[in-house]
């Protein structure tokens, strides 16, 4: 039998574009060594003119229109289906009915063996050098996935009590007795691959019945991730599922790094392991201009290098540790008009790896003093700085490192490796006015911002901290952007 990738595409001009780009990528990294169909289900409007630019993309690609429609509930049921529930519109929710299960009942689908589902906006940035479909099928998986992500309680309401009422009657109910560990857990199903046959089998569809019946997916927008997730997990073992490891790719603002090979793994990208810290806590204003740090710690300096116009971090640490002394540097701006604070002098120098009348090294600060925190912006500076300076009495330092174009990446790595001396990193969050960068095959951000804790500081040993980026306390740089999401090595774990 034929296997397939498949998308499923709006009408509207920025889904038309991604998935423009995204047929591109897939073209030049996966089709053209390892040929299969694409198809393309679309909305009745679906411009014909897009279509034809699209075919100029892939000639033999394959159209097929679709409707959504609301099933045939009853009225009491209608009456209960907000127009937006959590913000998703009712168009949303009938795409989660259709990848849940009323896909497999097309008629389009049933000439596949596998189906490699893919979002318009889900983009393969490096080549795939194997077959994903000889792989699902050499090693018997029924479903390949590329990371397991968390969900919002609030649209899984109600659905663990049916699943679980469901499973436990027919003596497939070992996750709900493991529920901390699976709870809100789905799969990240814009990048999916599907044994079609296993899904319109009988074990599968009567659960999918069961949850279409229940009006869940409407009411509550009980997303097809989740619902994979649970009757995945439920029906099948563990050997059944096929985690593709070892893939660079993006969806939306979101960046899934594979597994490094052993090069990758000798290079600067292990420098770039968190590990965990209890109390953390945000400082500096909304957005742009605040950084996350360890909470509780006692300082006897406060040095800030690089504040443009912007102290409200300054401001905000001070008035936390009024007791100790403050020096914020920068000589690229008029020092008089910056708000004061009492505890806070400024020096109208930049910070370099010299002493000189407009530059400052730190060397004076650093040496006469023993439990130092430093914040450091001083775009791109940090480098020549770091490698020259000796921070062993920096107890704490927030660094927003600046990678622009990867010039930079072999000093970044020098610096990290130099740093990891005495620091661990406790933070990394990436500044999403920015690009990330492929090197190496994985991603590493233009600018990120990291947080170091002196190693001595850890009273209870060291744990590699794979929690997500970003943390809940963050904030986007941006507000109106989304921020930026790093999952896979060096980051965070691609499954849970």
């Amino acid at each position: 039998m034929k296997n397939c990738i498949l998308y499923l595409i709006h009408s509207n001009p920025q889904d038309i574009k991604d998935f423009k780009k995204s047929l591109t990528l897939i073209k030049r990294n996966y089709l053209n060594d390892h040929p299969c169909d694409v198809v393309c289900l679309h909305e009745p409007n679906f411009p014909k003119n897009e279509i034809k630019e699209i075919q100029l993309i892939k000639e033999d690609i394959i159209f097929s229109e679709i409707t959504f429609d609301m099933p045939d509930y009853p009225a009491e049921t209608l009456s209960q289906i907000p127009e937006f529930y959590c913000g998703f519109s009712i168009g949303y929710r009938h795409m989660c009915r259709l990848f849940a299960g009323d896909l497999f009942n097309k008629e389009i689908v049933k000439n596949y063996k596998y189906i490699w589902r893919l979002d318009c906006d889900s983009f393969i940035l490096t080549p795939i050098k194997y077959n994903l479909f000889d792989r699902m099928a050499s090693t018997e998986s029924i479903y390949g996935y590329i990371a397991i992500e968390v969900d919002h309680p609030d649209v899984e309401k109600g659905l663990w009590e049916i699943s679980e009422k469901h499973f436990r009657k027919i003596g497939k109910d070992k996750i709900f007795k493991e529920k901390q560990q699976h709870f809100c857990r789905v799969f990240y199903s814009n990048f999916e691959v599907l044994d079609v046959k296993w899904f319109q089998s009988a074990e599968y569809q009567e659960y999918y019945s069961l949850i279409d019946e229940s009006a869940g997916i409407y009411k509550y927008r009980w997303g097809d991730h989740v619902i994979r997730y649970l009757a995945l997990n439920s029906l099948l073992e563990k050997n059944k599922l096929l985690l593709f490891h070892d893939i660079l790719y993006r969806h939306a603002r979101t960046y899934i790094n594979g597994s490094p090979v052993k090069n990758t793994r000798d290079s600067g990208f292990k420098y770039l392991t968190r590990y965990e810290y209890p109390d953390k806590m945000r400082l500096g204003k909304h957005h742009d201009g605040g950084y996350v740090i360890a909470d509780g710690l006692e300082y006897d300096l406060f040095l800030s290098a690089g504040i443009s116009g912007d102290i409200s971090f300054e401001h905000d640490f001070l008035n936390s540790h009024s007791k100790i002394k403050g020096y914020a540097f920068d000589g690229t701006i008029d020092v008089s008009t910056i708000e004061k604070h009492k505890g806070l002098t400024l020096v109208q120098k930049n910070i370099s790896s010299e002493n000189t009348e407009t530059t400052e090294n730190l060397s004076n600060y650093l040496s006469t003093h023993k439990d130092i925190f430093l914040k450091m912006d001083i775009e791109g500076a940090e480098y020549p700085w770091i490698l020259s300076s000796d921070f062993t009495n920096v107890k704490q330092m927030a660094i927003e490192f600046h990678v622009w174009g990867g010039a930079a990446v072999p000093s970044l790595w020098n610096c990290l490796k130099r740093i990891d001396q005495t620091h661990c990193i406790i933070h990394i969050h990436v500044n999403n006015n920015q690009s990330l960068l492929c090197i190496d095959s994985l991603y590493v951000p233009e600018v990120f911002e990291v947080t170091f804790l002196r190693k001595h500081e850890f009273k209870n040993g060291f744990k590699i901290d794979l929690s997500e980026i970003p943390a809940i306390i963050d904030m986007p740089n941006d507000p109106s952007k989304e921020d930026v999401k790093l999952v896979g090595y060096p980051y965070t774990r691609m499954h849970k």
